[in-house]
């Protein structure tokens, strides 16, 4: 009779372990699922355009100068068409981009520097680009963000210079920056462009001469 109730004991200490040991597992998995999920609810969404740099490798810009002589008339391009976002950073103070080699007559030449959409990636930053002839500066551009990526916008420089014939030199100097500027965005960095996007950046001029 003892023996009987002892195996009685041991089969109900089995059950009531292995119950115990059921509910401790369920309980735990409800516990990193519960964990998992807060996770996922805390993790903020993206308020920017994506955090790369672009195509690093498109930032040079420097494209091939397109010439249309007139009769007093001289236009020329170098607008570069972008189907990939390039950024600027800190980091890029001081560099030069889209170098121009630009044919005059001796007249007046109309430059505007343009850029399809200029834009800031978070809030509270700003940008200093410069427009060079020959070195020497001919026009600024400082534009800042009160709203991030939607604060982006076509931007440009714009100046008239007496153009000796020969041969001169246009570029952009990047003077400041503070923050991701996009030069141009196209689309996030890393996504396909599905839509087909052309952004375009670079020089155009009109000279009148003669």
């Amino acid at each position: 009779m003892a023996e009987q109730t002892a195996a009685q004991t041991r089969t109900g200490y089995r059950t009531w372990l292995s119950r115990t040991s059921i509910l401790a597992i369920v309980g735990w998995t409800i516990a990193v699922a519960g964990v998992a999920l807060l996770l996922v609810r805390a993790a903020p969404a993206s308020a920017s355009h994506g955090d790369g740099l672009g195509a690093r490798d498109l930032l040079a810009g420097a494209g091939v100068t397109r010439v249309y002589d007139g009769t007093h008339t001289t236009i020329s391009d170098s607008l570069a068409s972008f189907d990939q976002t390039v950024r600027l950073s800190a980091a890029d103070e001081g560099t030069t981009i889209d170098r121009t080699a630009l044919e005059c007559h001796g007249g007046r030449a109309d430059i505007t520097w343009h850029v399809g959409n200029l834009e800031p990636t978070v809030a509270g930053t700003g940008i200093h680009l410069s427009a060079t002839f020959d070195g020497e500066v001919i026009g600024s551009m400082i534009a800042g963000s009160s709203d991030g990526i939607w604060n982006d916008r076509p931007a440009g420089i714009r100046a008239v210079v007496a153009c000796s014939p020969g041969t001169h030199q246009l570029a952009i100097q990047v003077v400041s920056v503070n923050g991701l500027w996009g030069i141009p965005y196209v689309v996030n960095p890393g996504e396909r462009n599905i839509e087909g996007l052309r952004v375009n950046r670079g020089f155009v001029v009109t000279e009148v001469w003669g």
